[in-house]
């Protein structure tokens, strides 16, 4: 995956995955250990960890959400599906969501053939 290019008209950059297949899901449906994984995607991507919220669903499940200094970065588990929602939304500047994602991916390991990682550039023009 190459680095987002920044133009003149960009004012935010956005990562939407659906990661399947994560055969050792059980492992991240441990709050610390999501928690843990999210700070360091987002501090090699340079972005700025502002807060963080999570929800813990019983008997299994986490929604997991980091507030950045401009944007969020928010991840939705599913353990017995062995899935995971991505979303990641950071203004211009403040961190690149590739690095982020791949991160995220490196880490999982989901199957990459039957999930999906859209990036969308996202601009008022």
């Amino acid at each position: 995956m190459k680095n987002i290019e920044i133009d003149e008209n960009t004012i935010s950059h956005h990562a939407i995955c659906d990661l399947h297949g994560i055969k050792n899901i059980d492992k991240f449906d441990d709050v610390e250990e999501i928690g843990k994984i999210l700070q360091i995607a987002a501090k090699k991507a340079k972005m700025v960890i502002c807060g963080e919220v999570y929800k813990k669903f019983e008997p299994i499940g986490i929604t997991y959400a980091l507030l950045l200094s401009t944007s969020h970065f928010v991840v939705h588990i599913w353990p017995e599906k062995q899935f995971m929602h991505l979303d990641i939304f950071v203004c211009a500047g403040e961190g690149n969501v590739k690095t982020a994602v791949e991160y995220m991916c490196k880490k999982l390991n989901p199957n990459m053939n039957t999930s999906k990682i859209t990036y969308l550039d996202r601009s008022i023009f």
